[in-house]
């Protein structure tokens, strides 16, 4: 939300796939918005980080997350007599984030950010996204004040767990204290993976 017009990031400028990671670029009027996420390996969730350049004039902005969840078996799950239930969302105070339980089951997810939100709320659809199943949604917003030619950052974790809820906060707790740490680690896993299985053939 920009000077009281929202704006949805739905349609990227460009794409970039690495090996270990992924990028969309946004171009929205004097802001250049970079969103780029990966998935740590060996833990239950997702990293994904915001930079909002501002190439314009001074932007009060109001940005805005949100997470739509789907807590739900996987296929055939019926035959063991797995019922997915309806999925409940509510905010929670000591971690600062959205969390969601499935009502029938231990299943749990929650998303947060490496700031306080300005507001949060259960529900809204600010752009039109639309939940699949049984799931639920909620949001988390945060009032930005960008200055010209100036970057802002804001990281959002994204955490499950289908054993138990203190299970989900180990995960988010690990996830969004060792975000940066969790990056190098895959980078460096896979340049291990093209280091030992290079194949270089001398021209004729």
């Amino acid at each position: 939300m920009i000077d009281g017009d929202s704006v949805c990031l739905d349609r990227a400028n460009r794409f970039i796939n690495y090996p270990f990671a992924n990028e969309h670029q946004y171009k929205m009027g004097d802001l250049v918005i970079r969103r780029f996420q990966f998935v740590p390996d060996d833990l239950e969730g997702v990293i994904v980080e915001y930079s909002v350049k501002n190439e314009g004039t001074l932007s009060d902005i109001g940005f805005i997350f949100t997470g739509l969840v789907d807590l739900m078996p996987v296929w055939l799950s019926e035959r063991k007599d797995i019922v997915d239930g309806r999925d409940k969302a509510r905010y929670n105070q000591e971690h600062e984030a959205i969390i969601a339980k499935d009502q029938q089951n231990d299943w749990f997810a929650a998303f947060g950010s490496d700031r306080r939100p300005d507001f949060h709320g259960i529900g809204g659809n600010l752009c039109q996204a639309n939940n699949q199943g049984k799931g639920t949604r909620g949001f988390l917003r945060y009032d930005l004040t960008i200055e010209k030619g100036q970057t802002e950052e804001i990281r959002f974790f994204m955490a499950g767990s289908y054993q138990s809820i203190d299970k989900l906060w180990g995960n988010y707790d690990e996830i969004k204290n060792s975000s940066k740490e969790l990056l190098q680690n895959k980078i460096d896993r896979y340049k291990g993976i093209v280091s030992s299985s290079k194949l270089e053939i001398s021209p004729l």
